[in-house]
């Protein structure tokens, strides 16, 4: 067994898929939140936030995915504290379903974050930086996905060490 690729070979594939008809990918997330505003990504290409994380490559656990990605976009070590949720999404990409499945982990925040500038790019190649958003203007300008995270997070406030997560399914 030794001598197959592990997830962090120069040959480490994301879990996805993307042909003419189908558009997959597994995908692992961190949540972090400062002050009532959650850390969110952006890029010059796309007119909406997106959670921290990406793609989960084939042989690495969804916990490493979450770490590996945080340290990629933001520079830092973040840990994934707890699983929030999982989310299964649906939307679409031009005329084709796409079907997505992501974990969100509640991770520490760090100081050493910053925003504004661009931190990283995406997987093809577009520059992305980290924005804070509150949690009172979500989806109140441009949009911000998962939908489901203010919710998500108040159900968190509430319940605290009660939470259980969930597996929640939407077609946004």
């Amino acid at each position: 067994m030794s001598d197959l690729p592990g997830p962090n070979s120069e040959e480490a594939r994301d879990c996805f898929i993307d042909d003419d008809q189908l558009w997959f990918r597994l995908r692992s997330c961190l949540v972090v939140v400062r002050d009532g505003a959650v850390l969110m990504a952006r890029n010059s290409r796309d007119d909406f936030h997106y959670s921290v994380g990406g793609g989960v490559h084939h042989g690495e656990s969804t916990l490493d995915a979450a770490r590996r990605e945080a340290l990629e976009e933001t520079g830092v070590g973040l840990e994934p504290r707890r699983l929030l949720f999982t989310h299964e999404n649906f939307f679409p990409i031009g005329d084709r379903l796409a079907h997505e499945v992501a974990f969100y982990y509640l991770a520490s925040d760090d100081p050493a974050i910053r925003t504004g500038e661009p931190t990283s790019t995406t997987a093809d190649g577009v520059e992305e930086w980290l924005e804070w958003l509150p949690l009172a203007d979500w989806g109140s300008g441009l949009p911000a996905y998962p939908t489901v995270l203010p919710e998500v997070l108040d159900e968190l406030a509430e319940r605290g060490e009660a939470y259980v997560p969930r597996v929640l399914v939407t077609r946004e």
